[in-house]
């Protein structure tokens, strides 16, 4: 049981620097430029959560045309 245990963990330690774009944060902002989300990307799968509205207003505020 303890070898596959190691083993489990040196799999999941050296997989965010082998598998490229497997392990990922990802920001984007809302399509009102309000709010901003991070997704951390697991493979096909991923997590969100929102981004602090101060920092939301400065990541995602418009370009000076």
């Amino acid at each position: 049981m303890k070898p596959l245990l190691i083993l489990c963990a040196a799999i999941g330690l050296s997989g965010c620097g082998s598998l490229s774009k497997t392990f990922a944060n990802r920001v984007s902002c809302t399509a009102d430029g309000q709010r901003a989300i991070v997704s951390s990307m697991y493979g096909p799968l991923g997590v969100a959560s929102l981004v602090d509205l101060a920092d939301a207003a400065v990541l995602c505020r418009k370009p000076a045309p």
